[in-house]
């Protein structure tokens, strides 16, 4: 019976020791019992949630260019999507680019000039 005892308690007493404690990114963070703790310095910005995007995925062996490699490249288990690119304010000029690899780890889209056959304006970041 102790020993069904202690495995009961044992991780409960684990869970109770993660409570309270500190914030990730932007500091500070709440702590527990006594009086509360105080917010961090950083200024976090929570995003309004918008509509969930959702993109049909392809999953294949990767563009047909890797295939052309000597010796031919396969892209497995990777996720691509088909990314519609058009030029700035004008929204009749654009070209999809097929087969975008799906990285979450980056922020941005980056293409190369030689799969566009649409000329892109130069934008600034003012």
């Amino acid at each position: 019976m102790r020993t069904l005892s202690a495995l009961v308690l044992l991780p409960l007493a684990f869970v109770a020791a993660c409570g309270g404690g500190g914030g990730g990114y932007g500091g500070g963070g709440g702590g527990g019992g006594g009086g509360g703790g105080g917010g961090g310095g950083g200024g976090q910005v929570i995003a309004t949630p918008g509509p969930p995007t959702v993109e049909n995925l392809i999953v294949d062996a990767g563009p047909a260019v890797l295939a052309q490699q000597n010796p031919p490249a396969t892209a497995v288990n990777t996720a691509f999507v088909s990314v519609k690119v058009c030029v700035a304010g004008d929204p009749n000029t654009c070209q999809t680019v097929d087969h975008i690899e799906v990285d979450t780890g980056s922020v941005g889209l980056r293409i190369i000039s030689s799969v566009l056959t649409i000329a892109l304006k130069p934008e600034t970041d003012t």
